[in-house]
Parts: C-alpha cells; structure tokens; sequence
C-alpha cells in the first residue's frame, strides 16, 4: 500500500507497520525479474530495492533511470491497459484479453433510449478522486460550449459532486445531465452510445476504455 500514492495525509499507523512487514518479506525473497508497472520515480526506486537481477520498467527520465535493466517506451495517447500489454509483451507475456462489464440487456435498452441515435455524442466527466487530477472546470465549461456549437450532442456524467457543472450545461446548451442517475454497468453501456469521452484520470475512463469508446 504504498504511501506515495496514498491519498490520505494523515499517518497511520496499522498501514505503516503492514507496510515494513511488506517490504521486509521482498527483501528476502530473492528474485530474477521484478516487472514495475508504474513509470514514476519512487516506484522505479522502490521496485530497484528488491534483490533481483533485472528490473523490466518504463522508460524514467530522473537520476533513477540506471536502475533499470530493461526499459521500455511508455506509448502516449494509450490506455494503461495497451501499456501494461506491451511492457508484459517484452518478457513473452501474452495477454489475450482485457478486462470488460457484463451489463444486462435492460441496462443497454435504457441507454439506448437516454441518447438518440442520430446525433454525435460526447460525454465529459469533470471529477476525480484527488484535487491534483482535476482539469479545471472552467476548461470544461468552455470544451462543452465549443462542442456545442461545433453541432456535437453534450452529456455529463458522474455523481452528486459534478451536479452543479452539469446543471449549468444543461440550463445553457441543454446538455443531457445524468450526474447520479446510472448504475456502474448504465453507465458503461451509456459510455459504449457515445462517441468520445473526456475525463480527468478516474473511474469513469476507464470503463470507456472498456467498452471500447476513445477516450
């Protein structure tokens, strides 16, 4: 549970001693390949730690990229589910699949009928987990307006948290406002209706990207 990507400032301390546990068991566990899934710098350092031979990683512009034996490009413009394919791919790791919803055919009947078929949708999403991932919401305001006069239908999705953004939209280009009103799998057949999405780094672009929609 590593501490550099927890969200929550305050210490704890039950986390903290799982953690040392954690690490003291890798410690002893001798290995010949630790594949890192994450390009950031304390991953790349924490992962070197580890006593193995190699260390197959993305590419790290910081002073901890000669730590890695085996770097790979990270492709932009890719979901990190192509990413980790491609990074397995290097050690003979196939991945025949990827992770999908199995919603039911009543969740794809009431999307098809939240959306007309007969115009191009785009559907936004303005949240995120943390602050610091967030686009600010001014920029979505302006993205949704311009999309709207390019003839594009607007849909904002999300919870309770995005309501205000999407109450604007509505009330000023009548976008379709369904904050707080799809299940998980709605959503995801909502998401498979439309034609691009545009998110912050959180939940709702990666079930997009699970059902195929670019994101």
């Amino acid at each position: 549970d590593a501490p550099w990507l927890d969200r929550n400032p305050a210490f704890d301390l039950h986390k903290h001693l799982g953690n040392r546990a954690s690490v003291a068991r890798l410690a002893l566990m001798p290995c010949d390949l630790v594949v890192n899934l994450r390009s950031d710098h304390s991953n790349v350092l924490f992962a070197s730690l580890i006593s193995s031979r190699y260390l197959l990683s993305y590419q790290n512009d910081t002073y901890f990229q000669c730590l890695i034996t085996h770097a790979v490009d990270c492709p932009p413009g890719q979901h990190a589910l192509g990413q980790h394919a491609q990074l397995l791919a290097q050690i003979g790791v196939p991945v025949t699949g990827l992770p999908r919803l199995f919603p039911t055919n009543e969740d794809r009947i009431w999307a098809s009928q939240v959306l007309p078929a007969n115009r191009v949708w785009a559907a936004l999403f303005s949240g995120a987990g943390h602050v610091l991932k967030k686009w600010p919401e001014s920029n979505f305001l302006e993205l949704a307006r311009r999309l709207s006069r390019m003839g594009l239908g607007v849909l904002v999705v999300g919870g309770e948290s995005e309501m205000p953004i999407a109450t604007q939209l509505s009330r000023e280009i009548g976008a379709v406002n369904l904050c707080g009103k799809t299940t998980l799998q709605q959503l995801a057949c909502v998401l498979a209706h439309v034609h691009v999405l545009v998110s912050n780094d959180s939940a709702p672009v990666h079930i997009g990207a699970s059902v195929g929609t670019p994101v």
